[in-house]
């Protein structure tokens, strides 16, 4: 079949497999955002965790507890230790619902 992709509507295009398969895809990498955060594993609940994600590839309270205060070793690759992140995430599961953001 076709070797090439074609434009369609937007920013999309397509590519036909066969006779009854076509590819239908963005134009350009779309960047994805998980829903929850990489490292304590929180679903990600507002426009704060995306942009913080967007920079820091972290959720905005692991953002505000460890990115920012170790920013310079973040940088360079610096993450908690299991240890500390499982104490984090057992306070955050105690903290009541009508406390988190």
């Amino acid at each position: 079949m076709s070797d090439e992709w074609t434009q369609i509507s937007g920013n999309r295009v397509r590519k036909k497999i066969s006779h009854d398969i076509i590819l239908v895809k963005p134009y350009e990498d779309l960047k994805m955002t998980p829903l929850s955060c990489p490292l304590c594993g929180f679903l990600f609940c507002g426009m704060e965790d995306i942009s913080t994600y967007n920079f820091y590839k972290v959720c905005n309270e692991c953002t505000l507890q460890w990115a920012q205060p170790h920013y310079a070793e973040w940088k360079n690759g610096w993450r908690p230790s299991t240890d500390e992140m499982k104490k984090y995430i057992d306070n955050r599961m105690r903290m009541p619902t009508y406390l988190i953001k």
